[in-house]
């Protein structure tokens, strides 16, 4: 009997300690660092070790601060040099396309100005590989919170988004 109570302690404990570090990785996760100072744009923290969650929720920060029309609705070509230190290219590729069909920000599924959703973010990894994530990251505050699953996989050592989708 005295063994099941330890082992049921040592779970606790595991867990616990697991959500503790998730929360502060995600809540201290290093800012973007700008890879090209010629394009205030194109930011990635470039992290092999980097958590999918991070990475997703360090992508949002930026999106978020850094959204404009220009970014979301782009009018020229430069969609890959803008977004791709986070996307894939096959996310980059159905960017404009996703518009055309949706009329939304890809991103963030919606045609509302997201600065008035509210300061909140936060994320969770639903699963992962050594080549493929799934994280789930919701935006907003309040009455205003609105969840994504985000899928992502590993290019060249790197994590990028391949695509977005309401939960």
């Amino acid at each position: 009997m005295k063994h099941w109570k330890i082992i049921l302690a040592v779970l606790v404990i595991v867990i616990l300690g697991d959500l503790a570090l998730t929360f502060l990785l995600i809540n201290k996760a290093p800012a973007p660092t700008n890879n090209n100072p010629g394009n205030p744009f194109a930011t990635s923290t470039q992290n092999t070790v980097e958590s999918p969650a991070v990475f997703t929720t360090n992508f949002y920060k930026w999106y978020l601060a850094n959204r404009k029309e220009s970014l979301a609705f782009p009018a020229s070509d430069n969609l890959n040099s803008l977004l791709g230190p986070w996307l894939t290219p096959r996310f980059i590729a159905n960017w404009k396309k996703i518009i055309a069909d949706t009329d939304a920000d890809p991103a963030i599924l919606s045609q509302d100005d997201p600065s008035n959703w509210g300061p909140g973010l936060g994320s969770s990894i639903i699963s992962q590989s050594n080549t493929a994530s799934t994280v789930k990251i919701s935006i907003g505050s309040g009455l205003t919170v609105y969840t994504y699953i985000v899928r992502l996989i590993k290019i060249d050592g790197n994590w990028r988004i391949d695509s977005v989708a309401g939960s």
